[in-house]
């Protein structure tokens, strides 16, 4: 059994145990893109993103809340346990936890994690009660 994440309104509505891991916010880009995604700064600043996000609790409300993206855009991934490799060599760059992102590295080697500095953001994994 997997935990799930744990958004406030989740957590209203349903008991949780306590977290039993915080996940962290990544980015799966190109490898040689990877030091500019490090980057939140540089992140905020960019325009014209197209940017890959797993159907994950939260994750979508997360990252447009630390990045607007303003001229950017958002594509919900609905099936990223098995097709997001194919949506990471389709688009630019995929918003992935840094602790999953490895597996889509080993699967697209082209590709890179970048793990934003000096920004972290952690969204909570628990089982629910």
């Amino acid at each position: 059994m997997a935990g799930i994440g744990i958004p406030t309104a989740r957590a209203a509505d349903m008991m949780f145990s306590s977290p039993y891991v915080d996940e962290t916010l990544s980015f799966v880009v190109p490898d040689h893109w990877r030091v500019d995604f490090s980057s939140a700064e540089w992140v905020r600043a960019a325009l014209d993103l197209r940017v890959v996000v797993p159907d994950l609790a939260n994750l979508e409300q997360l990252v447009r809340w630390e990045f607007p993206m303003s001229r950017s855009s958002l594509c919900r991934s609905t099936a990223w346990r098995t097709s997001l490799p194919d949506a990471v060599s389709a688009s630019t760059d995929s918003v992935y936890p840094a602790e999953r992102g490895p597996y889509v590295t080993l699967l697209r080697r082209a590709f890179a994690v970048a793990a934003l500095h000096p920004l972290t953001i952690r969204f909570p994994l628990a089982y629910p009660w």
